[in-house]
């Protein structure tokens, strides 16, 4: 079975930790013996243009075909427009890539479209499915319904026009799908619609990390885009109220609000608390959470977050949000523990409760391990959306 796979967050090289779960669920399908193609398309910039903006760069140096251990990427160029005016770009990608998908549908011949993203990747996958007759799938991630949706009315209307196009819709959480019905009005409706989980890679060797810090007890980690909606700040003030000097908080990622969680942090004299690691690639994050004690991240909203599933894997004390889509998978005090993001005191009670009793919490840790590789691989994810292709062909 051909499928061609389109997504903008392919292997997004500047970001690390941004759109790996898309490559990784790509290579599970690849493995069941489908044949997935990814369209991964970029803004065009010429090469001789001069640019210290790394996003730029990157598009500038990526070549416009990998063939990578037997996968085709390709990564078409066409030009850009401003980023408010996201809703567009979908079908401009569409208009000036029209000769690019002619040659590549004659080429692959392909039976079904997965579009992870409503804009611009549904988008463009819309007039495709028009133009060559190929039904199409629509994985929807939470920034369509938590970030998009909020831009403006126009943004919004977009994303419902664009569903009313779309054969079936994938979410990846109850949650997720239960937002996603409350958005939409009823007299628009939803093409059918299921919950599929994301995966995880299960790697058992990593390189060994040397945190070089004797005098710290027990070491937190999180990791992540830094903005406001994971909320650091609410850890470093649960930090605060427990006072205690033997432990280190890391943060693995970046973002538009590391200057101010900095400035918060010289302010309220925790730097010796806190060590930022920056944004690293995917096995360089999972070393690191591998050498640590907690993973905590308590994010004001949070569709599923697929780093909670890692901390489980590795036998981490995990601590997530509840009401997110994470609480679909945490049981409180028996394969993790849930908090209100809101509530730093609540958040201070529950991480002074496992430094009290670390070493009494290790069915925790293989509960949370179990629950992991029963459900939450992407050998797992891969069946079912073998499973769905094959009843939407049918």
């Amino acid at each position: 079975m051909k499928v061609m796979v389109l997504s903008h967050l392919f292997s997004y090289e500047i970001y690390p930790q941004y759109g790996s779960f898309v490559t990784q669920q790509v290579e599970a399908i690849q493995k069941l013996g489908l044949e997935p193609v990814v369209v991964s398309p970029l803004i065009y910039l010429p090469k001789f243009i001069k640019t210290k903006n790394k996003r730029w760069q990157h598009f500038q140096k990526t070549e416009k075909f990998i063939n990578q251990e037997g996968l085709h990427i390709y990564y078409p160029r066409a030009i850009a427009i401003p980023k408010k005016l996201i809703f567009s770009r979908g079908f401009l990608f569409y208009i000036f890539l029209k000769n690019f998908f002619d040659k590549l549908f004659k080429k692959y011949d392909f039976e079904i479209i997965h579009a992870h993203t409503v804009l611009p990747d549904s988008h463009l996958g819309i007039y495709l499915k028009k133009r060559y007759q190929v039904p199409i799938i629509t994985t929807i991630h939470g920034a369509d319904v938590q970030i998009l949706m909020d831009i403006s009315r126009t943004h919004k209307h977009k994303i419902y026009q664009i569903l009313q196009h779309i054969d079936h819709i994938v979410v990846v959480s109850k949650k997720l799908k239960q937002e996603l019905v409350e958005e939409t009005p009823r007299k628009i409706g939803l093409p059918p619609t299921t919950v599929i989980y994301n995966g995880i890679k299960t790697y058992d060797r990593y390189e060994e990390i040397e945190l070089n810090n004797s005098n710290t007890k027990f070491n937190l980690i999180t990791i992540g885009n830094i903005t406001r909606n994971k909320n650091h700040l609410a850890v470093l003030k649960a930090l605060q109220i427990i006072g205690r000097k033997d432990i280190k908080y890391h943060i693995i990622g970046s973002g538009w609000f590391e200057n101010n969680l900095k400035k918060s942090i010289k302010h309220n004299e925790l730097s010796d608390l806190v060590q930022f690691w920056g944004a690293k690639d995917h096995q360089e994050a999972m070393a690191l959470l591998k050498a640590m004690d907690i993973f905590i991240l308590p994010s004001i909203r949070e569709s599923f977050g697929l780093v909670y599933i890692e901390a489980m894997y590795f036998g981490k004390i995990t601590i997530g949000s509840k009401n997110q889509g994470i609480a679909e998978v945490i049981e409180n005090n028996s394969n993790g523990f849930l908090v209100d993001p809101m509530d730093e005191s609540e958040i201070a009670d529950v991480l002074r409760y496992v430094f009290d009793n670390f070493n009494s919490l290790n069915e925790l840790r293989i509960n949370a391990q179990k629950t992991v590789k029963s459900k939450f691989t992407w050998e797992n994810n891969a069946i079912q959306y073998f499973s769905l292709y094959k009843n939407i062909l049918n």
